[in-house]
C-alpha cells in the first residue's frame, strides 16, 4: 500500500479508538436541577439523531476535564452567549469548549492530510493555523446563531402580542393567554414560542411572573423584548390592565418595523450606485475595447 492510502486509514483508526475509549470511560457529570429543561431538550435531540449520542459522549468527557481549566471571563461570555442563542444542543460552557476542541482537532487532521498529499511533507505552521481556525469556527457560528435568533424573535413578536391581547380581551388572564399562544403556535423553529414556554415552566416551578419575565429579557438580547417586559412589569406594579399596554407596544414595534423598511428602501437607490458604476465600466470596455486598443497602438482613434 502507498503512504497516501495508509495515512487516511491510520487517521480513521485513531479516531475510532478515541470514540471507543470515550464511550467506555465517560465520567460522571453532576446535573444542576435548575437547568433540567436543557437536559430534556438534549434528550429530544438524542432521540432524533443516534449519531449525536457519540458526539455528546466525547463532548461530555472533554467537559469533565475542561472544568479544571480556569477561563472565568471566557466561560462567563460563553454562558451568556449560549443563553442568547437558545442553548443549542443544551451545551454548557465546558461542553461547548469540548466541541470547539473536537472541531479544531478535526480541521487540523484535514489540514495534515492535505499538506501530506499535496506538499509531501508536514507543515507545522499550516497545522497550527488549521487548529485555530477550527477552534474559532464554533464561536463564529454561535454569534451568527444569536443574530438570526433575535431576528426571528422580532419577526414573530407583534403577532404573538396581538394574539395574547385577543385572548386577554376574550377573558383569559396573562399567563393563560401565553399558554394559549404556546399551544396554538405551529410555526417550526419559533424561538419566541420556546422562550414563552420556558416562562410558563419557571412560573410552575415557583418563580413569580416578574422574575420569569425578567429572566426571559435577560436571555434575549432584543430591545423590543426589554421594553415589553419593562412595560408589563410597570403596569403590574401600578395596578393598570396589561392588555392595553401590550397592544400599545405591539403597535410601536410594527411602526418601528415599517419605518425601518422605508429607510432601507430609501437607501437602496444609493447602495446600488456602486455596483452600477462597475457594470457601466465593464460595458464601456466591451463596447469600445477595439477603439481603445487601436488608440494605444497608433495614437489616433480613426
Amino acid at each position: 500500500m502507498s503512504f497516501e492510502l495508509l495515512l487516511p486509514i491510520g487517521l480513521l483508526l485513531i479516531f475510532v479508538a478515541i470514540i471507543l475509549f470515550t464511550l467506555a470511560f465517560v465520567p460522571e457529570i453532576s446535573i444542576n436541577p435548575e437547568h433540567g429543561y436543557l437536559f430534556h431538550k438534549r434528550e429530544k435531540i438524542l432521540q432524533k439523531e443516534e449519531l449525536s449520542r457519540v458526539v455528546f459522549s466525547v463532548v461530555a468527557t472533554l467537559a469533565y476535564y475542561n472544568q479544571k481549566i480556569k477561563l472565568k471571563k471566557y466561560k462567563k461570555f460563553l454562558r451568556l452567549t449560549l443563553q442568547h442563542a437558545g442553548n443549542p444542543g443544551a451545551f454548557n460552557p465546558n461542553e461547548f469548549i469540548g466541541l470547539c476542541q473536537i472541531i479544531a482537532i478535526a480541521v487540523a487532521l484535514i489540514g495534515f492530510y492535505f499538506t501530506i498529499t499535496i506538499k509531501g511533507q508536514v507543515m507545522v505552521s499550516s497545522l497550527i493555523v488549521c487548529f485555530f481556525i477550527g477552534l474559532f469556527l464554533p464561536n463564529m457560528w454561535l454569534v451568527e446563531t444569536v443574530n438570526e435568533r433575535v431576528k426571528k424573535i422580532n419577526k414573530y413578536l407583534p403577532y404573538a402580542m396581538n394574539l395574547i391581547v385577543l385572548c386577554m380581551e376574550a377573558g383569559l388572564d396573562f399567563l393563560s393567554s401565553i399558554s394559549k399562544y404556546v399551544e396554538k403556535s405551529e410555526t417550526s423553529g419559533d424561538p419566541l414560542r420556546e422562550e414563552l414556554a420556558l416562562v410558563l415552566h419557571e412560573v410552575q416551578l415557583g418563580k413569580t411572573r416578574k422574575e420569569a419575565l425578567e429572566n426571559m429579557a435577560g436571555r434575549i438580547p432584543s430591545n423590543n423584548i426589554k421594553l415589553l417586559v419593562g412595560a408589563i412589569i410597570q403596569a403590574e406594579k401600578l395596578g393598570n390592565p396589561i392588555a392595553p399596554v401590550i397592544k400599545i407596544q405591539a403597535e410601536a414595534i410594527q411602526l418601528k418595523r415599517m419605518q425601518s423598511a422605508e429607510k432601507k428602501a430609501g437607501q437602496a437607490s444609493v447602495i446600488i450606485l456602486g455596483p452600477l458604476m462597475f457594470i457601466f465600466g465593464a460595458l464601456f470596455l466591451v463596447l469600445f475595447n477595439s477603439m481603445i486598443i487601436k488608440s494605444c497602438s497608433t495614437g489616433s482613434l480613426f
